[in-house]
């Protein structure tokens, strides 16, 4: 595992914390690596991305998107859940610079099939994306507009 680095990831008017969503993901204890970076997206700035490597070990489920955002709803706030995921093969690898900081120019084009924008109307095959509509939508009841940055 290589050495965390913070980058902020600007969804919409959301300011997302990499550094807290990788966090939350390598607590995982089917996580073995990853790397959580932001995704250019023409109509929302970007997206909350991650490149997952998980144990080999056979003892887990299918892990996927919608395993990942359910495991980490109780320790990262909604709005900061990826929303695109790959995860990697067992002869794949983030690729890390000699420092062990993660190359992400190369992880998005390698990985997430993309240079300049995420191709969400093609996904590139091994990739997951559920959409990006309001990241906080499916609690869609009375809040302001500072609920969404975790203060309650």
């Amino acid at each position: 595992m290589g050495q965390l680095t913070r980058t902020d990831i600007y969804f919409r008017f959301y300011r997302i914390l990499s550094l807290v969503v990788e966090t939350g993901i390598l607590a995982l204890p089917y996580v073995t690596d990853a790397c959580v970076l932001g995704v250019p997206y023409r109509d929302t700035k970007q997206l909350c991305g991650a490149v997952i490597k998980i144990r080999t070990d056979g003892a887990e489920a299918k892990v996927d998107l919608a395993r990942i955002r359910a495991d980490l709803a109780g320790s990262v706030a909604k709005y900061m859940l990826p929303v695109v995921l790959r995860v990697l093969g067992e002869d794949e690898q983030i690729p890390r610079t000699y420092s062990g900081k993660p190359i992400k120019k190369r992880i998005l084009s390698e990985f997430l099939g993309t240079a300049d924008w995420f191709p969400a109307e093609e996904v590139p095959e091994g990739v997951e994306y559920c959409g990006c509509g309001d990241p906080a939508a499916a609690d869609s009841g009375t809040r302001k507009a500072w609920d969404f940055g975790g203060v309650r």
